[in-house]
């Protein structure tokens, strides 16, 4: 009888450990789509495996949705983030230009809506970017938005997902700058949408300032010389219940805190996908670089 008892518990024990996810199958760490995001997560997956714990990476998952949905379900217990689809896609909120109070926020109604804590910035900047051909910028004298607005080209735009399931973005070129844009705006990522515009199957790219290809010496970026577009920074996000299941984890992930910056994130994600090296080899690299 005693025997069978605690067989009992210990069963019970057990299922009650998978139920709450803290059976130990590993820290899930998830990522969205895009390069940088992927790069990020496998970061993160590597300093927590240097900590001596136990990792299953779910990267490249999708969007800014579904990444939320897997976290609130456990399904995913951190991923890496940018504050400008924290507040406009997740919290439905207009952005700030003051990225300190941009953090304070998403950090408040993180942890008070969804159970989740939001860590510092990571220093790099996922900004809204805009990107022609220099060739182009130098024929028409284009050096902003503006100048660009008042030309004569109909502009054959190209953009991120993010920046596609932004209706901020858009919205804003058309009402802040009115830029003349043909209809049918193609949505590409990474490397796929500056392919497009050197192939000249589009004119201007909207995507971000951390994008591998943005910097190629054949493309011009446009100046937001009104300051329409709102900083966005990254940050790590995890289940408010991982820190509490996992003594440590807090202090291995916040290796990660402003040591990444835009120029360096940019050039590893153009080693990715113009160099074809692989994310864990340049992640490996990184944290031997910075000594994190």
């Amino acid at each position: 009888m005693k025997t069978y008892l605690r067989y009992s518990v210990a069963l019970l024990c057990l299922v009650l450990s998978w139920s709450c996810g803290t059976f130990d199958k590993g820290i899930r760490v998830g990522s969205k789509g895009a390069t940088e995001h992927q790069l990020l997560g496998e970061i993160a997956a590597q300093l927590l495996e240097k900590a001596n714990f136990k990792v299953v990476r779910r990267l490249g998952l999708g969007d800014t949705g579904l990444l939320h949905s897997t976290i609130s379900s456990r399904e995913v217990d951190l991923y890496p983030e940018d504050s400008l689809s924290a507040v406009t896609l997740t919290m439905r909120e207009a952005a700030s230009m003051d990225a300190a109070a941009a953090y304070e926020r998403i950090r408040g109604e993180f942890a008070r809506q969804y159970g989740m804590r939001v860590l510092p910035y990571l220093g790099a900047s996922n900004q809204t970017s805009f990107v022609i051909l220099k060739s182009l910028a130098q024929k028409e004298g284009i050096a902003d938005l503006s100048t660009a607005a008042a030309s004569k080209i109909q502009w054959q735009m190209g953009m991120s997902p993010d920046f596609a399931g932004r209706g901020d973005g858009q919205s804003a070129l058309a009402v802040s700058y009115k830029l003349q844009q043909r209809f049918g705006a193609m949505t590409l990522s990474g490397a796929e949408l500056y392919q497009a515009l050197k192939d000249n199957q589009i004119n201007i790219v909207a995507g971000g300032k951390s994008d591998g290809m943005a910097n190629d010496p054949e493309f011009q970026k446009l100046e937001d010389d009104k300051h329409v577009f709102p900083p966005s920074n990254y940050f790590l996000i995890a289940s408010e219940a991982l820190f509490a299941e996992r003594p440590g984890v807090e202090a291995a992930l916040s290796r990660m805190t402003g040591k990444i910056s835009t120029e360096e994130l940019s050039r590893m994600v153009r080693e990715i996908e113009v160099g074809k090296r692989d994310i864990p080899a340049v992640a490996k690299d990184f944290l031997a670089r910075a000594a994190i």
